[in-house]
């Protein structure tokens, strides 16, 4: 059965949003066992949140959900989708989760996780649980760690 990315990320952000990791981790290891790659689901996300930007920017313009459907250039539905989301994010949030899923892209290039899906999977693991508590990612420091990435 195929999966749906669109409603499989925006699911994994309504988790995030109402912090139930679980859930978050639920949908994350379908994508992953369903073969998509840690890189593309960091850039699903980003992708994700910067359209939120977008939307988010385009309401606190006054602009309706169609003007701004057709400023972003997104699916009326989905503006739709995100305007409810935005109302449940938290100031800054936002913001804060578009420098940690730059740091995780940057992380994912630079390590040697390559198909070590358990790895993979605990690093994603990691950047879910930054993005549901608003915190940074944590980038580790140790060369230690660093390689087991």
């Amino acid at each position: 059965v195929p999966i749906d990315r669109d409603a499989a990320i925006f699911a994994i952000t309504d988790a995030l949003t109402d912090e139930d990791l679980p859930r978050a981790f639920g949908v994350l290891h379908l994508l992953m066992t369903h073969g998509t790659a840690s890189l593309a689901i960091v850039g699903f996300l980003a992708s994700h949140y910067r359209a939120l930007m977008q939307v988010g920017a385009g309401r606190a313009a006054g602009q309706s959900e169609d003007e701004i459907a057709k400023a972003t250039r997104l699916h009326p539905y989905r503006v739709k989708l995100m305007c409810r989301q935005i109302g449940r994010i938290r100031t800054g949030r936002i913001e804060l989760a578009m420098v940690s899923l730059a740091e995780a892209d940057t992380i994912l290039k630079s390590s040697r996780l390559g198909d070590r899906q358990v790895a993979s999977s605990r690093w994603m693991e990691q950047v879910l649980i930054a993005l549901s508590r608003g915190q940074r990612l944590r980038v580790p420091q140790s060369p230690a760690v660093s390689r087991s990435l």
